[in-house]
Order: C-alpha cells, then structure tokens, then sequence
C-alpha cells in the first residue's frame, strides 16, 4: 500500500543538529515531541522460542512449514562433507579419538531421508479398520513411506554404523468414540515400523559406502518403491510381495497375534483417542537407549528396543498406518524418518 503524498512542508528528521555543539543534547520542539507521541508502538518482543529436540507431543492443530523443515536436523548431506570435516581437524593435530568423540558430541552425522509426500501420500491419506481390510479381520495396514537403503559396509572405504532413527509423524484418529477421549489408552489408531532387507545371492553382496547397493537391479529397487500406498491386514501381508523381489521383513520377536507366528513390526506412535485435530509426534530411537516402557507408554509410543540395532547396511526402513476394530480410522497430514548413521 503505498505512501499519501502530502503537500505540507516535512518536518526535518529528528536527531543532533549538525551545528550543535559536541555533546549537547538536540533540541526538543513541542511540534518534534507532539510526532513522537503520535507514533505507534513497535510490538514488545516474546520470548525466544527454542526447538524442541526431546521426545515429548506436540499438541493442537499445528501446521509445520514446508516439508523440508519437517525433519531438519543438522548434519552433513554427504559421507565426503563428514571426511572434509575430521581432515580439517586432524590438520589441526587433534588425535583421531578426540575427533570421533567431538563429531559424536555434535551429532555430525550423514542421513538418509523419506517422507510420505515424496510417496505420494498427500495430507489427508487415511486407512480404516472398517473398509481397507482385505480379509474382513476388522484391521488396516498402509505402507506411508520407505527410506532409501542404508550405505556402507565392509569395504575399504569404512564401516557404517547407524547412530539414531528421527521418525516425525502429524495425524489423527476418526475424532470420536474410545474408552478414554484425549489420551493414549485404548487407542487403536496407530504407526508402526519395519526393516526391509535384501537377501542378496551368494556371492553377490557388495555394498559401498556412497549408498550404491548391488544385492538386486534396478527393477528390484523400483518394486519396493511401488510399496507406499500397498494396503493389507497386517505389516507381515506384505511378504508374499517381498519374496519374488528378493526381500524379507526382519522379525521382532514373537507376535502377539495367532495369525502370525512372528511380529515383524515396531510401534512408533499411537493416535489420541478422539482428538479430531492433527497433533505432530517425534520419536527418536538410539542404540542401546530405549525409551522407558511406562513412559513410552503413557505417551502412546514404542520403545524401540532392538530397532536401531537391527539395522544392517542396504536395508530400508518403512513406515506403515495402522486401525484396528470398526470405526476406527488413522488419517496422516505427513510423515518422514531420517536414519543417522557414521562412517569409521
């Protein structure tokens, strides 16, 4: 909008008269101090606000910026920004452990990345429990997003080693109904993670640390990237699909279902129960670091107990929606996971 031209005389800026002596304090007029009054005041900064970087909900209906803020931990886009850095350190004659220790301090680390929309999943995706079975056993599974595999392994370049897995999930239930409105108990709208891993031919398992991955060809990666958007029963439907591509789900332990005689699914987040509002979840898993099972469980997530350490190099991960019982439905705005990993 622009500015009104006046044809009144402008009042000279206020400040110091040149001609003034050093020192002396500018002359006030009843005309300056009458501008002054009349101008609004600029808004009182509030405080600061930090990102969160804990575990805990946030609540409410939050709209985050674009996608590519949604996951945006620091860390270097490539193995060789991760080499430039401890050559730079190691010019400055640190030793070599002090160098590992201060990048593990700073969490200097090379990812991969995915999120639903770069699946296709625009916001508003939802599976219900109620129509999205196929076997009419009144649960739902949709695969929302699947990671590029992870680099590394055995080779003169160095080892990988996966150092923590940022899942960041916005969705909500069917916004109505269950035993305990507003919390976690007895919420049966869910995300649950799983491991695809290759099984790679004898003879035929070189995997390089810039991420080129050899156990399978190029139309084997582009059916597993066919996968987001597959609807099933249960995570482990999915393995009739992985079997002629040469893949398999890494098991979690003993299922807790009489269908399946193994779980091959590790629970991420659970929906509040009849909160019809999007609310953001972050759930970070380090090795070695579970998160404490009554916690986990008065704030609706897994503990991640044995996910971090079952990673391997050229595996992917994946994240599936879940509904259990009529009614109950699971509707995601957007979704991403990031796999941290070093190179030794």
């Amino acid at each position: 909008m622009g500015q009104l031209q006046s044809s009144t005389t402008r009042t000279p800026p206020e400040g110091p008269d040149p001609n003034s002596a050093p020192g002396s304090a500018p002359l006030q007029t009843p005309q300056s101090r009458a501008t002054r009054r009349s101008r609004p005041r600029q808004p009182a900064r509030g405080p600061r606000r930090e990102r969160h970087v804990d575990n805990t909900n946030r609540s409410g209906d939050y709209t985050p910026g674009e996608d590519s803020s949604f996951t945006n931990e620091p860390g270097p886009t490539s193995v060789a920004d991760l080499r430039a850095v401890r050559a730079i350190f190691s010019r400055l004659g640190l030793p070599a452990e002090l160098i590992f220790q201060i990048m593990d301090e700073a969490e200097y680390y090379p990812s991969v990345r995915a999120t639903s929309l770069e699946a296709g999943l625009g916001p508003g995706t939802q599976v219900s429990a109620s129509i999205h079975c196929p076997k009419s056993r009144n649960c739902a599974a949709r695969l929302c997003l699947l990671s590029s595999p992870i680099p590394g392994g055995e080779t003169p370049e160095g080892t990988v080693k996966v150092k923590k897995v940022v899942w960041t999930i916005e969705s909500h239930d069917q916004g109505w109904g269950g035993e305990h409105p507003g919390t976690f108990h007895g919420a049966y709208s869910w995300f649950d993670a799983c491991i695809f891993r290759p099984v790679s031919p004898p003879g035929d398992d070189t995997k390089t640390v810039d991420g080129e991955h050899s156990a399978g060809s190029d139309w084997v990666i582009h059916s597993l990237d066919e996968l987001p958007g597959l609807r099933s029963c249960d995570v482990a439907d999915v393995k009739t699909f992985l079997d002629p591509i040469g893949y398999a789900l890494v098991p979690h332990g003993p299922s807790t279902q009489d269908e399946s005689p193994e779980n091959f699914a590790w629970l991420v987040q659970r929906n509040r129960a009849a909160v019809r509002t999007f609310t953001q979840y972050r759930v970070e898993w380090r090795p070695g670091h579970a998160l404490d099972p009554v916690e986990a469980q008065e704030n609706g997530r897994g503990t991640g107990d044995g996910f971090v350490e079952s990673l391997l190099p050229g595996d992917r991960v994946g994240l599936w929606m879940r509904a259990l019982y009529p009614g109950w439905v699971n509707v995601l705005r957007r979704a991403s996971v990031e796999v941290f990993y070093d190179v030794y």
